[in-house]
């Protein structure tokens, strides 16, 4: 039976995103990609050989994680729609999403992952979870994250990094792993 886990960056203050987040700037026109630079501070290929993925030391061994245990991903429209839809191809390992959204998208990018846009919070785990089967639902976006439902396993990951501005969130997380 997979695992509903709630999967975020965020800064030691709280902070998902830096201020501006959109299309251009996923992250936040300001700074904001620092809070992934755990994600891309290594050298080499990159797990899976995936050259946005590069991380070193301990970080290594949770994206390499996050890759073996990933079964599909949780997410709402907004991130949806800043990824672009991820051009189809959910970028760890073309995993399955499930959208939350009351308004879902007349084209959806073709790529290696299945889309399915629902909004109903209950329909949507359980369509996550069938597609993961005994892999992990990794919850992404700050909006499905407050929503009420159960997290199995609650992870956030802190960067060591203070924002003070941009897209807040205090998810219910219980266990973080921080990464220098």
């Amino acid at each position: 039976m997979a695992k509903l886990v709630v999967s975020l960056t965020m800064s030691l203050d709280g902070f998902i995103a830096g201020p501006g987040d959109d299309f251009d700037h996923p992250l936040g026109a300001r700074n904001g990609m620092k809070l992934f630079d755990w994600y891309t501070s290594g050298t080499g290929p990159g797990v899976n050989n995936d050259a946005r993925f590069k991380p070193k030391g301990k970080n290594q061994e949770v994206v390499e994680e996050m890759f073996a245990t990933a079964g599909a991903s949780l997410t709402g429209r907004r991130t949806y729609d800043i990824a672009g839809g991820w051009n189809g191809t959910h970028p760890v390992n073309g995993i399955p999403v499930v959208v939350l959204t009351h308004r879902p998208p007349k084209v959806v990018p073709q790529g290696k992952s299945k889309f399915t846009f629902t909004d109903d919070v209950g329909e949507a785990v359980r369509v996550a979870k069938t597609a993961a089967g005994d892999k992990v639902v990794g919850i992404a976006g700050a909006s499905v994250a407050l929503h009420p439902h159960r997290a199995d396993a609650p992870v956030g990951r802190r960067s060591p990094v203070r924002s003070s501005r941009g897209r807040f969130d205090r998810p219910r997380v219980h266990r973080c792993h921080h990464h220098p």
